[in-house]
């Protein structure tokens, strides 16, 4: 069981190292490259979400990250998803998720044609 959970997260390794030129073991690369490190780099609105029940991301980091905005002034909308997992596999999660990122985008770029504003 264990090299068949392994494999789960090979993608994502693969991915980090083709984005970002970086592997997985690569510590203060990747703490660079984390956002949470770069948020005063942010000059533009940032959303952000997570589910409290993300087994693959712990929930402390989306509130790492909220602090670090804060403390930075960051423009940014936060949607905490109760019991959400990483998926947002639950259809009212996801539902919750894409109405809040389209507020979110038609609050600083505009409604879309298709929207229903």
């Amino acid at each position: 069981q264990i090299i068949s959970y392994s494999r789960m997260f090979r993608g994502g390794r693969d991915e980090m190292a083709r984005m970002f030129g970086i592997g997985w073991e690569d510590h203060g690369r990747n703490a660079h490259a984390s956002p949470i490190n770069r948020v005063r780099d942010m000059n533009i609105p940032v959303f952000v979400a997570y589910g409290t029940g993300d087994d693959v991301v712990p929930v402390i980091q989306g509130y790492e990250m909220y602090r670090a905005m804060r403390a930075a002034q960051v423009d940014m909308r936060v949607l905490e998803v109760p019991g959400a997992d990483h998926a947002m596999s639950r259809q009212p999660d996801r539902t919750l998720l894409l109405a809040s990122l389209e507020a979110f985008l038609a609050e600083h770029l505009g409604p879309t044609s298709g929207s229903s504003d």
